[in-house]
This record gives C-alpha cells, structure tokens and sequence, in this order.
C-alpha cells in the first residue's frame, strides 16, 4: 500500500488502534523453522513511521502473537479491498483525492419535508376552480 495513502488514512481517522486487517507475515512453521510469506489477520495495536516505511504493531486474531507488519504487506482493511476502502473516503490508490460523484441513497428528513411542501403547492396551483351553482 502506498506511504501517502496509509498516511492519509491514519490522518482521517481510518486505521487506528483496534482496525482488523489482512498482511503478509514472516512466519514460522511447526518445528520452528521461518516461512518465506504467510497471509494472517491481524489486530493493529499502534503504527510509526520508520525513514520512508510506516510499520503496524498488531497482533494475530488466530494466536495472539505480536506481529510488525509494512505497510506495503496488507492486503484488506476491515475486509475490504485496499482500493473499495480508499475509494469511501475520497482517496486513489496513489493517495491523490478524488472527485466525489453524486450521492445515492437516503435523503435527509428535513429535505423530503420540503419537497414534500413545494409538492403540495404546486397541486393546489394546477387545480382548476369549481364552477359555483
């Protein structure tokens, strides 16, 4: 993952302390022996920046172990891919803001009042006047 876009992350307030996320390890296996690349979930504990690396503090969610994971070895966030999660909070994968589109989904109460309003106006302007007896 890119320095700027982890920096900006942690800025916003999207990785920090107790962020479940998915890395490469250096593991060992059952006699001890180290692994080459392990794939784990882990559990971020503090996170530093060490020259041009920001390095995690985490510890697994399978054994409890501690773990210092690069940021260039995580693979999801809270079960997302790097990019689906970038892209909620405005950010490209080289950690460049994005131009927001237009947002879906629920409109706020007050607003639905008012149409709801300027609706009911309009109806009672395009009715036709009764005809008096």
């Amino acid at each position: 993952m890119n320095r700027d876009l982890v920096q900006k992350l942690i800025e916003r307030g999207a990785i920090k302390a107790r962020t479940e996320i998915e890395a490469h390890y250096r593991g060992v296996d059952l006699s001890g022996a180290p692994m080459a690349r392990v794939r784990g979930n882990f559990i971020i504990l503090a996170a530093r920046a060490i020259g041009d690396q920001i390095i995690f503090d985490g510890f697994s969610t399978e054994d409890g172990r501690k773990q210092r994971i690069l940021s260039e070895d995580i693979i999801n966030i809270d079960g997302m891919d790097i990019e689906r999660f970038a892209s909620i909070y405005g950010l490209s994968l080289s950690g460049e803001v994005l131009r927001q589109g237009k947002r879906r989904g629920r409109k706020p109460k007050a607003l639905l009042e008012k149409l709801a309003a300027e609706a009911a106006a309009n109806q009672n302007q395009d009715q036709p006047m009764e005809k008096a007896a």
